[in-house]
């Protein structure tokens, strides 16, 4: 015999309305947040390449993008966690797809050469060299911002260049013995004289491919890079 199916109680109904009303609020919420967030990112990023770090005024990056200082607060903590998120999602923006290069249709020595012409060239740019200064400036009024930037954000792309040494060892397309020195190293290379002269105020000059693969060629022969 088939039991007949029970139907929930008014107050079982009522509870399940309630949670997925709140569910919804919430969804709402952080939407709403994420977008404020975007806001702040976008009006503090020009505001500081107007003005610099030390002239911007945080009411001033609200002003322009709306909400409330206690909700910047909220999501960055301070203005130098403010200057660590511009910077971050610039680097985001522009290196993200340097490193996910198709290892099945470029060479391992062809991606490190893609991979230094893009650092080379955002760390030369206007916006690159603009985000340099406001990381020098913000590690000279917070002393612990420079660590704190150097672990959260500088490291993960080290640790990425890590993991790809290591599977270029296993294949066999490399032979480099320490790959975190050698990720540091890559790096050095690849930068060159640019943060130097970025905070003298000189103007680098256009490195051609045939030049830059000249520069990291040294790497590539002693790790014995495919």
């Amino acid at each position: 015999m088939v039991k007949p199916v029970r139907r929930p109680d008014r107050a079982t109904r009522a509870r399940a309305r309630d949670r997925h009303n709140r569910a919804q609020a919430a969804g709402r919420s952080e939407y709403r947040l994420d977008s404020r967030r975007l806001a702040i990112l976008d009006a503090a990023e020009q505001l500081f390449l107007e003005k610099g770090f030390e002239r911007a005024k945080l009411s001033e990056v609200i002003r322009r993008s709306g909400g409330s200082l206690a909700t910047l607060y909220a999501l960055f903590g301070n203005k130098e966690g403010l200057v660590g998120a511009v910077v971050q999602r610039r680097l985001e923006l522009s290196l993200a797809q340097l490193v996910q290069v198709d290892s099945r249709l470029v060479s391992p020595s062809e991606q490190l050469l893609r991979l230094a012409r893009g650092i080379l060239d955002f760390s030369v740019s206007d916006i690159g060299r603009a985000m340099l200064r406001l990381l020098a400036a913000a590690s000279l009024q917070d002393k612990a911002f420079g660590p704190r930037y150097h672990c959260e954000q500088r490291l993960p792309l080290i640790h990425h260049l890590e993991e790809i040494f290591h599977g270029w060892n296993l294949a066999g397309s490399a032979r480099i013995d320490r790959p975190p020195d050698a990720a540091r190293l890559f790096i050095a290379m690849a930068l060159l004289d640019a943060p130097f002269e970025t905070l003298l105020g000189v103007e680098s000059p256009t490195a051609s491919d045939e030049w830059l693969a000249w520069r990291i060629a040294p790497f590539l022969a002693w790790f014995r890079v495919a």
